[in-house]
């Protein structure tokens, strides 16, 4: 067995990438609520 492929992982480095994800997963869903915001107060604009 290959010595550089037997990585030990420990549950702290399992936190930290899962801390990781979920960050991101937050950072792309305000994103997305912001993006739906603007169309809407531009297409209440739009119909006023």
């Amino acid at each position: 067995m290959d010595q550089a492929t037997a990585v030990q992982v420990t549950p702290q480095m399992e936190a930290q990438e899962a801390a990781r994800r979920h960050k991101g997963r937050i950072r792309a869903v305000a994103i997305t609520l912001s993006a739906l915001a603007a169309i809407l107060y531009a297409l209440s604009l739009a119909h006023i």
